[in-house]
């Protein structure tokens, strides 16, 4: 087992994203809030000092992670809300935590090669 010297930040959506998801025009299964949490998005991010930092490297790239998760519901880009800091944080919450365990990697620790 080795630590994995990063941070894991888990996307969870908010009521408001399954609110949306029943009144706007498109065909996602989704059903339920619990359904979209059950199996939730995982990020790595890089090590920071503090949840501020991780934050504010969110900020920085949650326009590629709000729509890869449009995408990955399937939603035709017509039916893309406006995508906005204010409405990531509306639909989604995020976890962050500091350490992570690598518990299948047998070998050498990640990130770390060997010649053979």
């Amino acid at each position: 087992m080795y630590i994995v010297d990063r941070i894991i930040a888990i996307l969870r959506p908010k009521p408001a994203l399954t609110a949306w998801f029943r009144t706007a025009r498109h065909n996602v299964n989704t059903n339920t809030l619990r359904n979209l949490q059950h199996d939730s998005t995982v990020l790595m991010l890089p090590p920071f000092e503090n949840p501020k930092q991780a934050d504010a490297y969110i900020q920085q790239i949650f326009k590629g992670i709000f729509e890869s998760e449009l995408i990955s519901w399937g939603l035709d880009k017509s039916y893309w809300p406006d995508i906005s800091y204010a409405k990531f944080n509306e639909w989604f919450g995020i976890e962050y935590h500091s350490v992570v365990f690598d518990v299948a990697f047998i070998g050498e620790p990640v990130g770390k090669t060997t010649d053979h």
